[in-house]
């Protein structure tokens, strides 16, 4: 069995997020009872259990998405998949708000029956997202003008030296 989660990039607080959960089964042989089981740890604010607002959840057994598929438990936060043929994978999508800011832990463990694992080393990932706070637009508001000395005085003197310049010549 294999597990593998996406790093989720680009979120502050408030953001609806879509984790990934995918597992598959490497081999040698099928694998009955398959359990995943997904957790979560920390976000910086210990007045918030956690980041999770319902756990919505969609996956693919490599031919058909199942919406709120009843082999997901949001309560307990496993996830049935029962039987497992070899070289199948399964992808599971978790979405959630995140509640507070603060780094945090997202994982993942398989659970199987009886059957050997060659290599139980990748039954379980999870990874590190920091939620930033929300950042609020900051608004330039109004610039004012700069006082620059007497743009008017200066303005009527050249037209009137422009004009000056053009009636000279003609009177000559």
């Amino acid at each position: 069995m294999d597990s593998e989660l996406n790093p989720i990039e680009n979120a502050t607080v408030g953001d609806e997020v879509v984790g990934v959960v995918q597992t598959a089964k490497l081999g040698p042989d099928d694998a009955t009872d398959v359990e995943v089981s997904l957790w979560q740890q920390g976000f910086g604010n210990p007045d918030v259990e956690n980041i999770v607002n319902g756990w919505s959840v969609s996956w693919d057994n490599g031919t058909t998405w199942n919406d709120n598929d009843p082999s997901f438990d949001p309560e307990e936060a496993i996830w049935y998949i029962g039987d497992m043929p070899v070289e199948d994978v399964y992808t599971l999508l978790v979405g959630f708000t995140a509640k507070t800011a603060g780094e945090g832990v997202l994982g993942a463990y398989i659970f199987e029956g009886s059957q050997y694992d060659p290599d139980p080393t990748n039954n379980e990932d999870e990874y590190t997202i920091d939620i930033p706070e929300s950042v609020s637009p900051v608004s330039a508001g109004e610039v004012p003008m700069q006082p620059t000395g007497a743009p008017l005085a200066l303005a009527v003197l050249s037209v009137l030296m422009t004009l000056g310049g053009l009636i000279i010549p003609k009177i000559r």
